[in-house]
């Protein structure tokens, strides 16, 4: 079972974010493979625009509290 939604091949390929559909791209909208937790069953990862991880980021538990796109770069580039 492939733990990223959606798929990262090819590489390079611009993919969808899985919450607000923007084509994220590295280049114009800058995104990140988000770690969600399942109850029962594995941990995935889902592909996210940044300002779709501040709002994901503040709803799981797992991840800390952010208030801007800039506090969520930070946490996610350590």
């Amino acid at each position: 079972m492939d733990p990223y939604f959606p798929s990262p091949n090819p590489p390079c390929a611009p993919k969808p974010c899985q919450r607000c559909e923007t084509r994220v791209d590295g280049d114009e909208t800058e995104g990140w493979w988000l770690e969600r937790r399942q109850w029962q069953g594995p941990n995935y990862y889902q592909l996210l625009c940044l300002s779709c991880c501040v709002a994901v980021m503040n709803e799981e538990p797992t991840h800390p509290d952010v208030a801007h796109e800039s506090d969520a770069r930070d946490i996610l580039y350590d």
